[in-house]
């Protein structure tokens, strides 16, 4: 299967950096320096009409050296955001810190099961390469194409079974895609759309079966509210909630669907669900052995009483 065109373009201010030095045994025995973590990139942008700013936090793993020993460029890159690059919380100002321009990312999903058993799936950002962009050059924005499965496409609707809405009131029509990866490895991605002409063209020209392309825009937002927690008797308590959103959003592609070679076969989709479905038990069977061991016992004397 080949592996699906998968590209992200971002162009922000840096906000943070958590990059940091790692290393791993490597199958031979020997010592395999890394950089890995991830840095968060600010990107002031209008989606669906609604200016709004996002932070994109972008992932990414890379090993010093190739396999002829050379210096990996994708290290030195990385090297060089960790140590010499200034992100708006070092600086304390945007005005300060770096202006960046990733033109070769991809949307990776990460899949994992969490403490309370439940299967939390959400996209990232993932790249190898950041360059730095000067302030009378600058434009931020993000944009994304991506060719995938069409599996599932309907209206997004909450608990009760009700349609649900966007902050204009737009109902959130949402595609189901299947992007095939590096390796004949495939991720379940969720794309969303709200402008009514778009969902009228998806509607019309893309089917459940089919292989497309899509363009659009990255919309990752974190909003805090405020909310009223009623007690048994007394004043209601204060809290604050986080609301994040991870959207990526569609604002174009192609009207007929890809055939012949460029499109994705149901048998192998099918295979690539099956490998994706063991993994994640693989991985949820991990999680709950880790779960059930349990830790060193503690008494009254080894807290000083």
């Amino acid at each position: 299967m080949r592996q699906a065109t998968n590209k992200v373009f971002i162009e922000g201010i840096l906000s943070e950096n958590n990059l940091e030095y790692g290393s791993f045994i490597n199958k031979d025995g020997k010592t395999t320096e890394t950089i890995r973590g991830s840095f968060t990139v600010r990107v002031p942008q209008t989606v669906s009409g609604k200016p709004v700013v996002c932070e994109i936090p972008i992932h990414t793993f890379v090993v010093k050296y190739k396999k002829n020993g050379d210096i990996n460029p994708a290290y030195t890159s990385m090297e060089d955001v960790k140590n010499n690059y200034v992100s708006i919380a070092s600086a304390g100002s945007e005005d300060e810190a770096d202006r960046v321009r990733i033109s070769g990312a991809e949307i990776r999903m990460n899949d994992f099961y969490g403490r309370n058993g439940a299967l939390t799936s959400y996209p990232r950002i993932t790249t190898s390469f950041v360059n730095r962009v000067a302030k009378d050059k600058f434009n931020p924005k993000t944009n994304f194409e991506v060719e995938m499965y069409i599996a599932a496409q309907d209206y997004e609707v909450d608990a009760e079974g009700n349609e649900k809405v966007d902050d204009e009131g737009n109902k959130r029509y949402i595609i189901t895609g299947i992007v095939p990866q590096y390796g004949d490895r495939v991720d379940v991605v969720k794309f969303v759309c709200s402008n009514e002409n778009v969902v009228g063209n998806v509607k019309d020209y893309w089917e459940i079966g089919s292989t497309v392309k899509a363009t659009g825009v990255i919309n990752f937002t974190s909003t805090t509210e405020t909310i009223l927690e009623q007690q048994g008797f007394g004043e209601p308590i204060e809290k604050q909630r986080t609301i994040t959103k991870s959207d990526l959003v569609i604002t174009g592609g192609s009207a007929v669907p890809l055939d012949g070679d460029f499109a994705f076969s149901a048998d192998d989709i099918k295979k690539g669900l099956a490998e994706r479905k063991e993994r994640i038990e693989a991985d949820k069977a991990r999680a709950e052995q880790k779960k059930a061991t349990p830790g060193p016992a503690i008494s009254a004397n080894d807290l000083g009483f």
